[in-house]
């Protein structure tokens, strides 16, 4: 990950490295300490094709990037890198989770991405009709196009946990980048590689009391 992020913790089934700006097209954090996690899913063309909200959370904007459509499959990541995700065509979604623990009040970060793939450039999200992916004038682009198409909500996208959010054509990958507080501690509950199902929590979060408590 990009060295201007802090305390970045991560989960995946594979190890990459990229520029989070790159990735996201913004700095994703809201405060000079919080906390900043990570979470990759990989969706295998057998996987089920649905993505849901994770969490409770406020959706204020989308950027849509053009780019190529390699595979995201393990092995092909572990050759190419972390390049691969900042290459590819993607749709981040980016908002506000747990409000009231962030700077000023409000809330902290939250975004999703769904990363296309080989033969997966189609992502539909019934609430963001407007969003047409899989381009092929655009997919020539590649590499050579850094800023994304963003679209503004001009009222936020309301998600509770576990709500439907969209769909890919077949398998892809799921980016989850989040933060937690200055004084919280998370631990994912998965492992790297391990099969997760569909409403399965992949996280906890302790405050320092509970950390003591426990």
């Amino acid at each position: 990950m990009g060295n201007t992020f802090r305390r970045l913790s991560l989960i995946c089934s594979y190890p990459c490295r990229y520029p989070l700006r790159d990735f996201l097209g913004a700095s994703p954090c809201s405060g000079p300490s919080t906390r900043l996690h990570q979470c990759v899913l990989y969706l295998s063309p057998g996987d089920y094709h649905g993505f849901h909200s994770p969490a409770d959370w406020r959706v204020h904007c989308r950027r849509h990037f053009d780019g190529l459509l390699l595979s995201v499959g393990p092995r092909v990541v572990k050759a190419v890198g972390g390049a691969l995700f900042t290459g590819n065509e993607r749709v981040s979604y980016l908002g506000q989770w747990r409000e009231g623990d962030g700077k000023d009040g409000g809330g902290l970060f939250l975004s999703m991405t769904a990363v296309g793939a080989t033969n997966v450039g189609s992502v539909v999200v019934p609430a963001d009709p407007e969003l047409a992916t899989n381009d092929p004038a655009a997919r020539g682009r590649g590499l050579r196009r850094r800023e994304p198409k963003t679209k503004e909500f001009s009222k936020p996208l309301l998600l509770k946990r576990g709500d439907f959010f969209g769909e890919f054509n077949l398998g892809s990958s799921i980016v989850l980048v989040f933060e937690t507080g200055p004084e919280e501690e998370l631990t994912f509950t998965v492992q790297p590689g391990q099969k997760v199902k569909m409403g399965q929590s992949i996280a906890k979060i302790c405050d320092q009391v509970e950390r003591k408590n426990g």
